[in-house]
């Protein structure tokens, strides 16, 4: 279902950032919903089905502006660099959150400790504000990028194209 409605959000927007921009307010409406309603399992659970969905459409268009844009010589490199930045993310998100969650109150007439409602507000402000950021950086990138021939540090690949016999 979430597919679907990526391909039908895609084809009906002309630019390549435009699902990047709407998967991210998307984002943003489920993160500060997390933020705002987290008192009932039910209210968790909407607000992350729908910062899932914006978080999907997000990541499926800023894949197909990586392998679009990128030239064909290069899709392996640039494929792999994200593929790695998004392992990185994935392991320093949980990582931010334990941290943000290890301040404990302890409750009264329950055994053990567990996180205070400010951690979790933390946890749920900084997702918003990471969605704000990709907002951000999606309204950045420019629709045509015409010049783009191979990589800056690939100087044979420079050279090569610089005196091809098609020029």
């Amino acid at each position: 279902m979430v597919v679907a409605s990526i391909y039908f959000v895609r084809s009906r927007i002309s630019t390549r950032r435009g699902p990047t921009i709407i998967g991210g307010i998307i984002s943003l409406i489920g993160a500060l919903g997390l933020r705002i309603f987290h008192s009932t399992e039910f209210e968790v659970s909407t607000n992350l089905a729908v910062m899932v969905c914006g978080l999907s459409l997000t990541v499926t268009a800023t894949w197909n502006i990586v392998v679009s844009k990128s030239p064909k010589e290069f899709t392996g490199i640039y494929v792999g660099v994200g593929s790695l930045l998004f392992f990185i993310g994935m392991a320093v998100g949980p990582a931010l959150s334990g941290i943000f969650m290890e301040d404990h109150e302890t409750i009264q007439g329950v055994e053990g400790s567990y996180p205070s409602a400010g951690s979790c507000r933390l946890v749920f402000l900084t997702a918003g504000l990471l969605s704000v950021f990709s907002i951000g950086f999606a309204l950045m990138l420019r629709n045509h990028q015409e010049n783009i021939a191979v990589s800056p540090f690939n100087r044979y690949a420079q050279i090569r194209l610089r005196y091809s016999p098609s020029n």
